[in-house]
């Protein structure tokens, strides 16, 4: 994962029709793509498809970490839930496809938590399934939009990944300028390298 800039989960309703449309368009798995062709890809998905985003920025996403017991895969399954069950609430949605993170009862239990009865499939790189590749698509679009607005306003070129050493110069910088609510705002503070950079500064 990012040590810097949001968690995003989205959701994609597709039809048969839009399905065939998306493909004609060069949907396909997010991690393929380039990021300036995930935009353009997105603006297309945003135009055809019903969608659902939820993106817990660094301040949200720190408290949302302690509030799920610190474990990212609760997190996750909360998330995800909350994709699906505000797009079954929208429109009549057959089933729902999930990548597959962690044991696969968090995600049931996380939409039973909400009231949701919908068929579920879970499955490891789901992104095989067009509906997750086009919801990949659009939450890594919103993730890097997020981390350009956070380079502009910062005037840092903010790095992607969590263990590269430019993530932690970077870090180091931010914690200097801004102190420790600087990187609570762009950063998830639980990861390693974050009490790594904080202690090396502090020396």
């Amino acid at each position: 994962g990012d040590l810097f800039g949001p968690l995003v989960v989205a959701g994609v309703v597709l039809t048969p029709d839009i399905e065939v449309t998306l493909a004609r368009r060069g949907v396909r798995d997010s991690k393929i793509i380039s990021d300036t062709r995930i935009l353009e890809l997105a603006r297309i998905i945003r135009a055809n498809c019903p969608i659902e985003v939820l993106t817990l920025l660094p301040p949200n996403y720190n408290i949302a970490y302690e509030q799920h017991g610190r474990n990212l895969n609760r997190l996750l399954a909360w998330g995800h839930a909350q994709v699906i069950t505000k797009l079954s609430q929208r429109m009549p949605v057959g089933k729902a496809i999930s990548d597959q993170f962690g044991d696969e009862s968090l995600l049931v239990e996380a939409l039973a938590d909400e009231g949701c009865q919908i068929t579920l499939e879970q499955r490891p790189r789901a992104e095989s399934d067009l509906a997750v590749a086009a919801a990949s698509i659009i939450a890594r679009a919103e993730f890097v939009t997020a981390m350009q607005d956070y380079t502009q306003k910062s005037g840092l070129e903010i790095p992607l990944g969590s263990s590269a050493r430019q993530v932690k110069e970077i870090g180091k910088q931010i914690y200097r300028r801004w102190g420790r609510r600087g990187l609570e705002r762009i950063a998830k503070m639980h990861f390693k390298t974050v009490q790594e950079l904080i202690s090396e500064v502090d020396k």
